[in-house]
């Protein structure tokens, strides 16, 4: 979107697992729009740890959705774990990532989908 308007989407094959489009929509957003950095919003189906390693690497900002609590815990391992700071107790608050480049990442976990995944 740029201010508050879509400008692209893309239909893709069917056959093409979610993980497989980031590197390609980035590619056709910068050549169609010049566009240098975006926000990534994208599903769990979209994250991996070579998926946040491109965006990270291109100085992407993102945001996604993480089902579990191991993909979670995925996230904040693939950083250094000097850079991890977590909220203390069972507090919502988001676990802090301050990576190398200067960049911050916030990881939360919502304590109702824990609490019925724990039941």
């Amino acid at each position: 979107m740029i201010n508050g308007w879509p400008i692209a989407h893309h239909v893709l094959n069917g056959s093409l697992r979610d993980c497989q489009t980031l590197g390609g929509v980035l590619k056709d957003l910068e050549k169609r729009f010049g566009l240098g950095r975006v926000i990534f919003v994208g599903d769990r189906g979209t994250v991996t740890i070579q998926n946040l390693a491109l965006l990270r690497q291109r100085g992407q900002g993102y945001l996604v959705g993480l089902k579990s609590v191991s993909r979670f815990n995925m996230v904040t391992r693939s950083v250094p774990p000097s850079s991890v700071r977590t909220a203390s107790g069972s507090s919502p608050l988001p676990t802090t990532i301050q990576h190398a480049s200067g960049t911050r990442s916030l990881a939360s976990r919502s304590v109702s989908r824990s609490t019925k995944i724990a039941s």
